[in-house]
């Protein structure tokens, strides 16, 4: 099975949204949930899901479970060791950082007031700060993946969603563990601080991408009836007039509902549908996403949204310096940022090239 560097590409979009909303600038009104009440981190997580199913898919019918089991956890390693090189990078320039000192103190509250402590509760992922909780979320769900792939090749995907969907709805009647865990961790252990996002809830679009790549490389392809696109555009233009009040301000009357945190049933459903209207955008255009500058972000997307946090981090004096008075200088600094990242992923397309011509000659 080829690559399919649509997927890729829609990556390489992903890590520009985000940039683009952490950085905060004139353009994040609508590059953050553009369509609806959806935003890049769903389609990140979903893709994940997606590409992680494909790719493992592929070693559980050659090598076998036990392959897959290993390969994830190694796939899981990597991105833990991204993470905490990331967070301990971030943690110590603010920490040592004598100019500008109190920017970094809004963004790292938690770790200024206990920094020992968070570094050492950062190492088991129960320190979080904002940006920084992607990657364990990640991180985490990547290591249900052989479980997913063996009740899926023994026929019970069926029973693997119900239970997903299950897992989801005691999240949104506060049922969820990481609710509780939230509240128990903070009476415990005052440096800790979990993700924004509840991986109880959020399990449910990487268990669906899982879900789709497995039947898509079993052959078994789901696909979506054509008279469905038309609904789907509809809640989507629906939910973007209310999103960009069009409508009226009716946000506060459905709160639940669009709940990011723990992925609300309204931002579920427009999710659901915009992922109809892109599978079917990208089966009739074959050059959608495909432009090779965002395939190559997101070929390398780990490495290339590790640099990001970094530099986002990094730059937050410029970034809060500029942004009551200079929109100007904040679209240069997510240019600045994206021309970094590109050159990260360019260097490694380009040295992963050389040592493929070396391997051939």
């Amino acid at each position: 099975m080829s690559r399919i560097v649509q997927l890729d590409g829609l990556r390489g979009l992903f890590i520009i949204l985000i940039t683009i909303n952490h950085v905060k600038t004139p353009l994040t009104e609508f590059t953050y949930q553009p369509l609806g009440y959806v935003s890049a981190a769903e389609g990140f997580v979903f893709l994940s899901g997606l590409v992680a199913g494909l790719v493992y898919y592929k070693r559980l019918a050659r090598t076998g479970l036990r392959k897959v089991v290993i390969g994830a956890i190694q796939r899981a390693r990597t991105i833990y060791i991204y993470h905490i090189i990331s967070l301990f990078i971030v943690c110590l320039v603010g920490y040592y950082s004598i100019i500008h000192y109190h920017y970094w103190t809004e963004v790292l509250t938690r770790f200024f007031q206990t920094p020992v402590q968070s570094l050492f509760l950062s190492l088991f992922l129960l320190y979080q700060p904002d940006f920084l909780d992607i990657l364990p979320l990640y991180c985490l769900l990547l290591l249900s993946l052989p479980f997913l792939m063996y009740q899926f090749r023994k026929g019970n995907g069926r029973w693997v969603l119900v239970v997903s969907i299950g897992i989801w709805g005691m999240s949104q009647l506060g049922l969820g563990l990481s609710y509780k865990a939230t509240k128990l961790l903070a009476s415990y252990l005052p440096g800790a601080e979990l993700s924004y996002m509840d991986i109880f809830a959020w399990q449910i679009i990487f268990v669906a991408g899982v879900y789709l790549a497995y039947r898509r490389a079993n052959g078994n392809e789901l696909r979506v009836p054509a008279y469905m696109i038309w609904p789907a555009i509809a809640i989507i233009t629906m939910l973007t007039l209310n999103r960009f009040d069009v409508l009226g301000k009716t946000e506060d009357m459905w709160w639940n509902l669009i709940d990011k945190h723990r992925l609300g049933p309204l931002r579920l459903i427009n999710f659901g549908a915009l992922v109809i209207v892109i599978d079917f955008l990208m089966r009739s255009y074959r050059g959608l996403f495909a432009q090779s500058w965002l395939v190559i972000l997101g070929k390398h997307s780990l490495q290339v949204f590790s640099l990001h946090i970094v530099l986002i981090f990094l730059l937050l004096p410029l970034v809060a310096y500029y942004s009551d008075n200079n929109s100007i200088a904040l679209l240069g600094l997510v240019g600045f940022i994206l021309v970094c990242l590109y050159v990260l992923a360019w260097r490694r397309e380009s040295k992963k090239h050389v040592q493929k011509v070396a391997t051939l000659a």
